[in-house]
């Protein structure tokens, strides 16, 4: 491409705009929505299989053991906890720290245990468990003896997995709809871009323009308001997701892999800004001919 053939491309992109402000501004409102829509279901959809995994990797099968237990049938029900094939890691947490956790998890209401005259809490064989084998290792650490109860976050888990296979549905509807939608709106902008200087590209076609040369402009158009909206959109979820998940989440920023894919939306959507622009351009081109 040479300069002379970009200035008049750039110059003409800036008219293009300035004649059809409103509408133009129209576009770009209703595409950063639509767009913003779409990042949001795979942001969450993202988001909650990386929770559903750190969930995996964390989660404690906490195994309390008959009170009362002797030294000896407590380091004999240890023996028999790590050697269960699944278990992957056991630690014993004794009363002590048992009741220093409450505390963490009551926060300020922490006072209320200074009530007891004694330490309520009792101490339990923490376990960290192949998720695969899960059902099977809490079937067999229900059959031990002196497993008094066995408490675990399967459930949990569980219905995380069937919330995120709702937001994929969603956002694979949501996606369709986008793509139906991008198509009306940039066509729409090139349809009112053609329109608006009609007599300018007739008297192009007069002079014996190439068609690439006339229809570029357009292609142009469609591209640079589908990549502002999506840089937009992305930049508005940026925010959004970053607050929910320092504050609300209490996770940490950088540990969120999703926040990181939120950025790959802007080139996607400028290449298929340009790809539908060129295709509604070549169907333009047909109708006038």
């Amino acid at each position: 491409m040479r300069k002379s053939n970009l200035l008049y491309y750039m110059m003409e992109l800036k008219s293009l705009f300035s004649r059809n402000k409103v509408s133009s501004l129209l576009s770009f409102t209703s595409l950063t929505f639509i767009f913003l829509l779409l990042m949001m279901g795979v942001y969450a959809f993202t988001a909650g299989m990386q929770w559903v995994e750190l969930l995996k990797s964390e989660a404690e099968v906490a195994v309390f053991y008959e009170p009362q237990l002797n030294p000896y049938a407590l380091e004999r029900l240890e023996d028999t906890l790590v050697n269960i094939d699944g278990v992957l890691d056991l630690q014993y947490v004794s009363d002590e720290k048992s009741f220093e956790e409450m505390e963490k998890v009551l926060g300020d209401d922490a006072y209320l245990l200074d009530l007891f005259e004694f330490n309520p809490f009792q101490g339990y064989f923490a376990l960290t468990v192949d998720i695969t084998k899960h059902s099977d290792v809490i079937e067999h650490i229900r059959q031990s003896k002196d497993v008094a109860y066995v408490r675990d976050n399967a459930d949990v888990i569980q219905r995380m997995k069937q919330i995120i296979v709702a937001i994929q549905s969603i956002s694979i509807v949501v996606g369709i709809a986008v793509v139906f939608t991008t198509w009306i709106v940039t066509s729409h902008i090139i349809r009112e871009g053609v329109q608006s200087n009609k007599s300018h590209i007739e008297t192009l076609q007069l002079l014996g323009a190439p068609q690439p040369f006339i229809w570029t402009p357009y292609v142009l158009q469609g591209g640079a308001i589908t990549a502002l909206a999506a840089t937009f959109a992305s930049l508005s979820l940026y925010g959004v997701a970053t607050w929910v998940t320092s504050h609300v989440l209490m996770m940490d920023v950088q540990a969120i892999a999703a926040l990181k894919t939120i950025w790959v939306f802007i080139p996607v959507f400028l290449c298929a800004g340009l790809i539908i622009s060129y295709i509604g351009v070549r169907v333009i081109d047909a109708k006038i001919k």
